[in-house]
């Protein structure tokens, strides 16, 4: 997935790599592991324009083979993190978009709130949008016309229900039924997060603001 100025979204590619060893993706030996490094180390993307894009910042799911994730993010010194995603808000109500935290190996890794970004994202999925209204708003989501109804499908798997806990207060969490694959929902959902993530690095971290600044973040990449 790829993003332009006010983190419209669009959906450049999208691989499946499997492993039907034994060991499968679980062992870092797998041939895997050194299919998505070619990919990160190596893939280009050219505009119409003659510019060239690389791949920015990579976040990987490590809710499943924590270790191997762990250790395949290790090698790099920077631009690919594990990531788990959360559901907790901090005392008093208040929404931490994402936390860093470190690895038992060391290296960082983001804790992201998944929920948060799930609600925001649902009503993108809703939108309508032609050319002659202009631009498209904030968060807008864009797929080729080659993509498939089967893969468009994962988007709409999960459904916001209310959950009851035992002291009688009222919450809301997203479900997905058994078995059904959400597996583009995810990535949307982190991808985002990793927009947000690249914006706090560079304006925060590495410029010292106060604040994120939208428009500066943006302007570096498009100067």
């Amino acid at each position: 997935m790829g993003w332009t100025v006010e983190a419209r979204c669009y959906l450049i590619d999208y691989w499946r790599f499997k492993d039907e060893t034994e060991s499968g993706c679980e062992s870092i030996e797998s041939e895997t592991w050194e299919r998505l490094s070619t990919l990160l180390e190596e893939k280009i993307y050219r505009c119409n324009d003659g510019r060239e894009y690389n791949i920015v910042l990579t976040l990987i799911d490590a809710s499943w083979a924590t270790d191997t994730v762990s250790t395949f993010c290790s090698q790099y010194q920077s631009g690919v993190f594990p990531v788990m995603g959360r559901d907790r808000k901090l005392i008093g109500g208040k929404i931490k978009e994402f936390a860093e935290f470190k690895t038992q190996t060391g290296i960082p890794g983001f804790l992201i709130h998944v929920d948060h970004y799930k609600d925001r994202l649902a009503p993108v999925l809703r939108r309508r949008w032609h050319p002659e209204q202009g631009n498209q708003q904030r968060y807008h989501f864009n797929t080729p016309i080659d993509a498939t109804d089967k893969q468009l499908k994962e988007l709409t798997r999960e459904s916001r229900s209310e959950k009851v806990d035992e002291r009688g207060r009222v919450s809301h969490v997203w479900y997905r039924p058994p078995g059904a694959p959400n597996e583009l929902w995810d990535l949307l959902v982190y991808g985002h997060a990793a927009v947000e993530i690249l914006a706090w690095d560079f304006c925060i971290r590495q410029n010292q603001m106060d604040n994120v600044n939208w428009t500066v973040f943006w302007q570096s990449f498009t100067a």
